[in-house]
């Protein structure tokens, strides 16, 4: 925990707390991504948005589940441990009709409350490769995954390793729900078993 405030710290005295965006002249901050309205956040995310704005949101977005971690005594509540996949999940909160009019903040806070069946207690990573790429995963994580997913009809092994069957399982449901068909779990899977039924 504490390489992890202290990173964070790091972080943060090396980055400015205020710059202008590219695209206009509104300031754009850390501390202030994360009340912007969910339109803005979507488009910083969109084709128009700037790798610099969008910087700001992912600082934004890491520290808060840093902090969210840090007060629930857990390792993550990130199921795949990067902060990129809650913001992508965060983006889908923010296309849901109750949330159209709502807050980063909010959709952010949404996502890590939804994900929390995937909080890691375990620091424990386990990998797989996949297009000549490596993927670390919480062990923890990989075994609720598993669970989850024999409870949608697959029969896999509940035993946190990533095997050839985990991944055809997480391929094949990733297929169905028109997320890429790939073996690794994204923040958009994770979105689709988590968010409540409409």
């Amino acid at each position: 925990m504490n390489k992890i405030l202290s990173l964070c710290c790091t972080v943060a005295l090396l980055m400015p707390g205020l710059a202008f965006a590219q695209d206009n002249d509104k300031p754009v901050t850390v501390k202030g991504a994360g009340g912007a309205p969910c339109a803005e956040a979507i488009r910083v995310f969109g084709p128009t948005g700037t790798d610099h704005d969008r910087g700001f949101y992912l600082q934004w977005v890491n520290g808060f589940s840093v902090g969210v971690a840090l007060a629930h005594e857990v390792v993550d509540v990130s199921p795949t441990g990067d902060p990129g996949d809650l913001v992508k999940i965060a983006l889908l909160i923010c296309e849901e009709a109750n949330f159209a009019e709502g807050i980063w903040h909010s959709a952010v806070a949404t996502a890590i409350g939804r994900m929390r069946p995937y909080w890691s207690n375990d620091p424990t990573r386990v990998s797989v490769t996949y297009e000549s790429n490596s993927y670390w995963f919480y062990q923890d994580v990989v075994m609720q995954l598993q669970t989850d997913l024999n409870l949608l009809g697959y029969n896999l092994t509940v035993d946190g390793n990533f095997g050839g069957q985990t991944g055809a399982a997480i391929a094949d449901i990733q297929s169905q729900i028109n997320i890429p068909n790939m073996p690794v779990p994204t923040g958009p899977l994770f979105y689709a078993m988590t968010r409540p039924p409409l």
